[in-house]
């Protein structure tokens, strides 16, 4: 017998700004049984709505502005939009151009779905995602379902599993109270996991970074390539500084106001070489924070052996 869910304890959210369309999605949650839909035009009302609402489930539209709706979806992933890094996003789509499907696919949402669809497609799409979500990676510039099509590759990302609020309610049928409650609970718990591989994926970057700014110092690598580094280690540490703030992590304010500083005398053409071996030695330390386990010569190897592998393929430019 197939399981019975209780869509109608739900909460679903669509977003998209083409009116025939938000209704058709509407139409088709409704017609799965989903009662509380909320519909919204734009990304920016998305935003808006996300500060102030929980929902279980959002659907939104990729098509009509990719890279705008692959933004928000980012936004959600990494904690910066709504109060629900970890709720289930399907984004919708007229065409399957590789432009929609890698900006999708990269921003984390859970499901693609191709339009025009049936109320039978949908269902078949939610119900995997409450029976069986995938787990979730952090990488340094991902947060999202883990995709990897091989489950034997080798990979150090760890995987967490998130809270799905749109099980508890609908496969568990928790009142609304009830599971409000433990979807906060789970959600807070999550974060903190969230965050902290993060904090450790970033400050792991930025020693790789570092590495290569010094090697740019001595080889006299391409001006633009130095800058591009240098941006994104100043990027890396400001969400560092940012997950840190949240986390309680008081003892990384220094060490990420020092390495501001230290950006600031690399873009300024100072001391190159030394500055970015400062750079290193701050990532380690960052690391050592994160990980009081593990000893910065612990960091070190792992970093030699990361960079070995870099080398050994070429570095993307």
């Amino acid at each position: 017998m197939a399981a019975s869910y209780r869509y109608d304890l739900a909460n679903a959210l669509v977003c998209d700004p083409v009116a025939a369309n938000r209704m058709a999605s509407r139409n088709a949650l409704f017609g799965m049984g989903f009662r509380n839909i909320e519909m919204i035009g734009s990304c920016d009302d998305l935003r808006q709505w996300l500060g102030d609402n929980d929902t279980d489930l959002l659907v939104i539209e990729a098509s009509e502005n990719i890279e705008e709706a692959c933004r928000v979806m980012q936004e959600i992933r990494q904690g910066k939009t709504g109060r629900n890094p970890f709720l289930i996003i399907i984004a919708t789509t007229w065409q399957t151009s590789g432009e929609i499907v890698r900006g999708v696919v990269g921003a984390g949402a859970d499901d693609l779905l191709v339009r025009p669809f049936s109320v039978k497609q949908v269902a078949d799409r939610i119900r995997t995602h409450v029976d069986a979500r995938k787990g979730f990676v952090v990488t340094s510039d991902y947060i999202g379902p883990d995709r990897r099509r091989d489950s034997q590759r080798p990979s150090d990302a760890q995987l967490i599993a998130v809270p799905n609020s749109l099980k508890l309610r609908a496969a568990e049928g928790l009142p609304a109270q009830a599971a409000a409650v433990l979807a906060a609970r789970a959600i807070e718990k999550s974060r903190s996991l969230v965050n902290l591989e993060k904090m450790r994926r970033s400050a792991f970057q930025i020693g790789v970074l570092a590495d290569f700014l010094k090697e740019a110092a001595n080889t006299g690598a391409s001006p633009e390539m130095r800058r591009a580094d240098v941006e994104r280690v100043r990027a890396l540490n400001e969400e560092l500084a940012r997950r840190a703030a949240e986390s309680g992590f008081e003892g990384l304010n220094d060490l990420c106001g020092t390495v501001t500083n230290v950006v600031k005398s690399v873009e300024e053409g100072k001391e190159q070489e030394k500055n970015a071996i400062v750079l290193s030695q701050l990532a380690i330390a960052m690391q050592v924070v994160l990980t009081p386990d593990r000893t910065d010569l612990d960091h070190e190897e792992e970093l030699k052996r990361v960079l070995a592998k870099v080398r050994a393929r070429g570095r993307a430019t």
